[in-house]
Formats: C-alpha cells, structure tokens, sequence
C-alpha cells in the first residue's frame, strides 16, 4: 500500500523518466560534493558516504526542489528514510511550483514538522482543513511566512488555527482566498501583531471597519495589499495613514471608492511609502498623485499631462515652485 502511494505521488510530480533524471541529480550533487578536501581522497565515495546531519540535511537538501526531493525518495530505501527524516526537520517548503498538490502527497511532506518557518501553498486547490490544521499546530510559533494564494479548498477554520497558533507569523498572503470572512480579520488583529507583509487582494468580503481595526493594530506592516476590494472607501485610506508609519508598499487596484483627498492624506502622512498601486481607482487623479511623485514614490499609473485640467497643472506647477524655493 505505501508502496502504491509512493508511486502515484512520484507520477504526480515529474513526467521525466525516472532513470534519466536521478542520474543526472545524482551527479550533479556528487560533482559538488567532490569539491570538498574531505571527500577529495576517498576511492569508495558515494552520495550515502556523506554525512546526513551536517552535509546532506543541513546544506545539500535545502537547496533541491520537492520534485528533486521526490525522485531521489525513490532510488533506494535508504535515501527514503533519509529525505523522510529531513521532511520533519526543514524549514521551508514550497509547494507552488507543484500542479494538483494531493491530499497524501502533502500529508507524506509535512508529518508532524516543528521547526517549519515557511510554507508555501499557492494554488493547492485540493488540500482541506484536515490537512493543514496539524501543520500549523505542530509548527506553532517557529512559523514566520505563510503564502495560501488561491487555496479554494479551505474556510475560515484554518486561518483561525493557523492566527492563534502562529503568532510570530511576519508574512501572511490570502490573495483571491474569496472565503476569508470579515471575523477572520479580527482574529488576525488579536493575534498577529508582528506581520510586515499582509496580502488581502480579493478577499471581497472585507470592509472598511475590518481594514480600520486591522491597521490600528498591526502596526508593524511594510507591505499592504487590498486589491479589489470593492468596498473599500476613504475610510480604510484615512486609518492607513493615521497608523501605518513604516508602510512602504500599498496596493488598492481597483478600488474605485477610495477618492483624491484620502490620497492626499497617505502622502502627507506616510513618510516612508515607496511604492502605490492605484491602477482603476477612477476616483484618483494626477491631482492628488502629483505631490505623492514629487517625493519620488513610484506609482503605478502614468502621467499625462495633455489630458489634465488647467487647475490640476496649476497646482502642480505651485508645488514644483515651492519645493524649488522653499524659503517662499
């Protein structure tokens, strides 16, 4: 029976004929390793030679894919037990580059891990709350970034475990997670205060008194993604700029409530922004953009200044005037 799972998750992740690509793994890590002066000498030198806790789980391993991870699970079995072991010992996997994650083939990667810090799993359409409530609770606080874009099989359930188990989470993106509920927010405000990088494009559900509440308390936050978020109006913009001091990055793309003076107020009071997205905010206009350019933070819609009025190229001259002589 392990054996058939073994097998339909090897097919799962590689189509290359498996004799042909563990060749060509396995020496390309044995042409590396030989480099070493230690190993420089040895006539009976093979990839099982190599210390597993020092050498092969601590600086060979991380730096394969789970698809290379998988194809040398299944040379031997003392490479399997040697790539298992280190599944419950790694620090980071990313399952986004992997098409139609399985059930068992996530549950067979993550078996109690209690030393993960990131985890990846964009677009596992198929994974459910049986199999990521463990992860989180086995992980608790050692996890610092967590990416579950798309992931169309989970509800609120998950986030709620994964917020109050995860409390040193400093990454969390729920892009088009069209579940995530407005009681998930506030679960994320009790819990999450270290967050730096916060993804919530296409979470429709979200409103201005959960942004409000959100950004009153993780104050921390450099990065802010609200994309589509429809009903996001000048509100939400009014308590960014009251509260977020270190944001550096905010998207609003499509959200067409938010209006110039909200703008106005983000740039006078967000010292540190870099960077804004506001492409169909049709509300925005190169009349509360223009000053925000001016301190050289890069937006993401263009400049045309044929198609302003008179009084918005009147104001942009006065403020060029005045940063030129500031004395005035």
């Amino acid at each position: 029976m392990e054996f058939e799972s073994s097998k339909q998750v090897y097919e799962q992740m590689t189509e290359v004929e498996p004799s042909v690509q563990v060749l060509s793994i396995m020496d390309d890590i044995l042409s590396e390793v030989e480099k070493c002066d230690y190993f420089a000498n040895s006539k009976d030198f093979n990839l099982l030679s190599v210390p597993t806790a020092d050498i092969l789980q601590g600086a060979i391993l991380p730096r394969l894919s789970l698809k290379t991870l998988f194809t040398l699970r299944c040379t031997c079995i003392q490479l399997r037990n040697i790539i298992d072991n280190y599944f419950t010992v790694c620090v980071q996997l990313d399952f986004s580059q992997i098409k139609n994650v399985s059930p068992a083939l996530f549950t067979l990667v993550c078996p109690g891990n209690r030393r993960l810090k990131n985890l990846n799993i964009k677009d596992c359409k198929l994974l459910g709350n049986k199999q990521l409530v463990p992860v989180f609770v086995s992980a608790r606080n050692r996890l610092t970034c967590l990416d579950m874009t798309g992931c169309t099989g989970i509800n609120n359930a998950v986030l709620h475990k994964a917020a109050i188990s995860c409390k040193s989470l400093e990454t969390l993106i729920l892009r088009d997670c069209h579940w995530v509920s407005v009681d998930c927010i506030y679960v994320i405000t009790l819990n999450l205060h270290d967050l730096r990088r916060l993804d919530l494009s296409a979470c429709w559900e979200i409103n201005d008194k959960a942004v409000m509440g959100l950004v009153r308390y993780c104050t921390k936050l450099e990065y802010l993604a609200l994309a589509r978020l429809y009903s996001l109006t000048d509100n939400s913009i009014r308590a960014i700029s009251d509260y977020s001091k270190q944001l550096k990055h905010l998207d609003i793309v499509g959200c067409w409530r938010v209006t110039d003076p909200a703008i106005r107020l983000l740039g006078e009071f967000c010292k540190t922004l870099e960077q804004l997205e506001v492409k169909d905010c049709r509300s925005v206009t190169d009349a509360s953009l223009a000053r925000i350019r001016q301190r050289g933070v890069k937006v993401d819609v263009q400049q045309h200044p044929w198609q302003m009025e008179p009084s918005t190229l009147q104001y942009i001259q006065q403020v060029q005037r005045l940063n030129a002589n500031p004395q005035i």
